[in-house]
């Protein structure tokens, strides 16, 4: 998070070929898991869940500041990374981070949470808002990236009904999307449940989405078992949050390939 903040402030930028539009560089350059930006608020969204989880679990101050803190840095590198899948996965992140306060009996970490909510607005970097605007006016977006992204679902969905039970076989996706469009872009559609679908059919996806279900349940089911027992109240915070970052993963995973 920290890399992503000073990247942008330094002037780390990669080249959007759009004036206004700044994009900063991620986590360790060209390579690794989080060094595209989309990729960065990917993984610093699943993060931020479990920071709140473990300020609220520990019983030391500092430790309670440097999770709290941690949750703050991260959410403002998701901010500058200019991810609109970023900042829609923030978004649900922070209304089940909300019910799960209200519902933990957390007031005052409730009302910190909405006060920085209501905030937000104000500390927004430039030219954000109109980012954002593309998210529903898909023809706004100068870079192109909206339009592409909707004809590849739209070619993805034809993938889909043709090879419906088997797919088109594992690692295949890019190939068949290639044949698809009719030109060799080898890019993959920005959605996980398409490329599950595309590479192994409507079966493939039902597995992963059934998977992504019975582990969101677990958790759910470890925070209301804990939440019984005196000796495990600390952990049911964990399991809380852990619920969140597997529900932001489920919207994030619309927008990204995985």
């Amino acid at each position: 998070a920290l890399t992503g903040i000073r990247n942008y402030f330094s002037g780390e930028l990669l080249q959007s070929g759009v004036p206004g539009l700044q994009r900063i560089y991620g986590y360790m350059g060209g390579s690794g898991l989080a060094a595209n930006p989309h990729d960065l608020a990917l993984m610093l969204n699943l993060i931020i869940p479990i920071a709140p989880a473990l300020a609220l679990d520990s019983r030391r101050f500092g430790a309670k500041a440097v999770a709290a803190l941690t949750a703050i840095v991260s959410i403002a590198a998701v901010v500058l990374t200019f991810s609109r899948a970023g900042f829609l996965t923030l978004a649900t992140t922070g209304v089940m981070l909300f019910v799960v306060l209200i519902r933990r009996r957390a007031p005052g970490a409730a009302g910190l949470l909405l006060l920085i909510a209501l905030a937000a607005p104000v500390l927004m970097p430039a030219g954000y808002t109109d980012r954002l605007s593309t998210i529903t006016n898909i023809e706004s977006d100068r870079t192109g990236s909206a339009q592409g992204r909707w004809q590849d679902f739209i070619v993805a969905a034809e993938v889909v009904i043709s090879n419906p039970l088997i797919g088109v076989g594992i690692g295949n996706d890019m190939i068949a999307l290639n044949e698809q469009r009719g030109q060799e872009t080898w890019r993959s559609v920005h959605n996980a449940y398409l490329q599950y679908a595309v590479d192994l059919g409507l079966p493939g996806l039902f597995l992963f989405v059934w998977l992504h279900v019975l582990c969101f349940r677990t958790a759910r089911a470890v925070e209301r078992r804990a939440a019984k027992e005196p000796a495990l109240q600390r952990l049911a915070y964990l399991a809380a949050g852990i619920q969140i970052s597997l529900a932001a993963f489920f919207v994030a995973a619309m927008f990204h390939p995985i």
